[in-house]
């Protein structure tokens, strides 16, 4: 069942819309049955139906109720029909940027001014409407995060986060050491000022005004019925829609097919020093498909970027694990970890439980402490078929994105190593 988009770009002010129009239809013939060991095909939506999906951009004091009511006045004078009510769903403009790009030649920069970014407040890279807010330092905690916001009748109010785990219910959560992910009110953040410690240091406070940037939304119109070039004319027409949208651009029929083309890696794990062992880890791809892993140690947090940067500029995965696999430690092979050990992949093997760990014996704590403070790896993952082609693996990175390498970041390492260093020898 091939299915049909036809995209169409409009305005609503400062709004800007896309429209995509899924039409479903029943093929000539039935295509031969498949095979039992064939990949599953999935089909969306149901044969005979039209779904109209719309990429929004509006200005940032623009809302889903005033879209929803144009639309609404739309169908109706139109004598167009849907199942139920137009969905509207707030996505990153990421996804905007991207589809117009990819069925507009034309298209329009959608971005707006960027934010120089150092520490404060950014919007993240994720399905959600996600915020970044990230602090001056990673050994910096965030107490407490204040935000002002301002309701569409212009009413001012303040909301206090506190900040929960990865993995709590919580719309400010810690994804990193000195960054938190923020899921804001629906209505227009205005400022914010947050409360900061810091072991040894006395409370900071970081405040701001908050970036402004246009709304994306996605639209859905399920089961749509009716004209849809008689619709495009009607809510461009003033006598017709109170709040009429405006440049409607038709594109060509286009065929979508969706597909999943990633390995998303799980949370990391907490590495554990154990005796004079760090029990080195990572949980792998979720896939299930990684042979074994490898991680770049010991990294202090200038080398790990510097190596993160160095690594991700290899963009063919065959590539990218022959390049790492020159420099390996396989997992049969001995190592151990000083203050002077260079950097080297480490293989993580599997193991029978699925798990991706490895001991590696840890010499001269003190020594390892004053070049350390903070340890930190880069984790990279083998794929290998039945013909032995070896490729790396990628990876769906925590604050969005894909990448074939990760960083990580050794937890508990400087608590550890200080209560070894400390221990008289017996």
């Amino acid at each position: 069942m091939p299915t049909h988009l036809r995209v169409a770009l409009a305005g609503v002010g400062f709004a800007t819309l896309a429209w995509a129009a899924i039409a479903i239809a029943q093929p000539p013939a039935p295509p031969a049955p498949p095979k039992a060991d064939d990949p599953m095909i999935g089909r969306l939506g149901r044969a005979g139906e039209t779904t109209l999906f719309m990429m929004v951009r509006t200005g940032p004091h623009l809302t889903p109720e005033s879209l929803k009511g144009t639309l609404q006045d739309g169908l109706a004078a139109s004598r167009c029909t849907i199942d139920g009510a137009p969905m509207i769903r707030g996505v990153n403009p990421a996804v905007f940027e991207e589809i117009e790009s990819l069925t507009s030649q034309a298209a329009d920069a959608t971005a707006g001014t960027p934010v120089k970014f150092t520490s404060g407040i950014r919007r993240m890279a994720s399905r959600d409407l996600l915020w970044e807010f990230r602090l001056t330092s990673p050994s910096q905690v965030l107490k407490q995060l204040n935000v002002k916001y301002k309701s569409t009748e212009g009413k001012e109010y303040t909301k206090e986060y506190v900040p929960g785990g990865p993995a709590d219910e919580s719309p400010l959560s810690l994804v990193a050491p000195g960054v938190y992910a923020l899921k804001p009110e629906v209505d227009t953040p205005v400022s914010y000022d947050a409360e900061v410690i810091a072991l040894g240091q006395a409370t900071q406070k970081l405040d701001g005004k908050w970036p402004t940037s246009d709304r994306h939304y996605v639209i859905t119109l399920k089961n749509f019925k009716g004209d849809k070039d008689y619709l495009f004319h009607v809510l461009q027409d003033a006598t017709k829609v109170a709040n009429p949208l405006d440049s409607i651009r038709l594109g060509s029929d286009l065929v979508f097919v969706f597909a999943n083309l990633e390995s998303s890696g799980a949370d990391e794990d907490d590495d554990v020093i154990a005796g004079n062992n760090l029990i080195l880890g990572a949980p792998g791809p979720r896939s299930g498909q990684a042979r074994c892993g490898y991680v770049l140690f010991p990294l202090n947090e200038a080398s790990m970027k510097e190596n993160l940067e160095k690594y991700r500029k290899i963009k063919d995965s065959g590539e990218l694990i022959a390049k790492v696999r020159e420099q390996a430690t396989l997992y049969d092979q001995a190592t151990e970890i000083g203050p002077e050990t260079p950097a080297k992949w480490i293989e993580l093997p599997r193991l029978p439980n699925g798990r991706y760990r490895r001991e590696v014996p840890l010499k001269e704590f003190k020594g390892l402490l004053e070049k350390f403070p903070n340890a930190y790896g880069l984790v990279v993952w083998e794929f290998q078929n039945d013909a032995g082609m070896k490729r790396a693996i990628q990876m769906k990175l925590p604050g969005g994105g894909l990448s074939m390498v990760r960083e990580k970041e050794i937890m508990n390492w400087s608590n550890s190593l200080k209560e070894r260093a400390n221990t008289p020898p017996k």
